[in-house]
C-alpha cells in the first residue's frame, strides 16, 4: 500500500481506541505529535505519560512537531531530545520518526529527497 498524501495532526487521542490505532497502522496514516504542547495544555500530565512511545510501538507512523515553538518554549531538537530521553529511544528510533516526519510533510518531493538523503548520513548529536 502506498503512503497516504495526508496526515492527521494532534492525533494523540487515537491511543484511547484500539480500532483507531489498528486503522492508522493498516492504512499507514501518519499523525503529527507535539509532546511539549500536549503537556503544557494538560492533554497529558507529563512526558512519561505521553502516548507517543505506545503509538510508535503499535506501528503508528508518528512525526514529532513543535506546535507553536515560541509559545510552548520548545524547538524541534528539544522535542526529539525530550522524547528520546523519556522513552530511551535509540538512534534508530529517532531516525524512524524523523523519516516519517519528512515523508509526511507537505514539502516538495525534491526537498523530501534531499532531507531523506541527509537523514541517511545523520550522526547522533550529544543531546540525543
Amino acid at each position: 500500500m502506498s503512503k497516504p498524501s495526508f496526515r492527521i495532526d494532534h492525533g494523540v487521542r487515537a491511543i484511547a481506541d484500539d480500532a483507531t490505532v489498528e486503522l492508522l497502522v493498516e492504512r499507514q496514516v501518519p499523525i503529527g505529535v507535539c509532546p511539549t504542547s500536549n503537556i503544557n495544555l494538560k492533554v497529558f500530565p507529563s512526558i512519561a505519560e505521553h502516548p507517543i512511545d505506545r503509538l510508535v510501538r503499535a506501528g503508528v507512523r508518528v512525526s514529532i512537531n513543535t506546535d507553536d515553538p515560541s509559545l510552548m518554549g520548545t524547538n524541534l531538537p528539544l522535542e526529539y531530545a525530550r522524547v528520546a530521553s523519556a522513552f530511551s529511544w535509540d538512534k534508530s528510533a529517532i531516525r524512524d520518526v524523523a523519516r516519517t516526519s519528512i515523508e509526511a510533510s507537505f514539502a516538495s518531493e525534491s526537498v523530501k529527497a534531499g532531507l531523506l538523503a541527509r537523514l541517511a548520513t545523520w550522526q547522533e548529536s550529544p543531546g540525543l
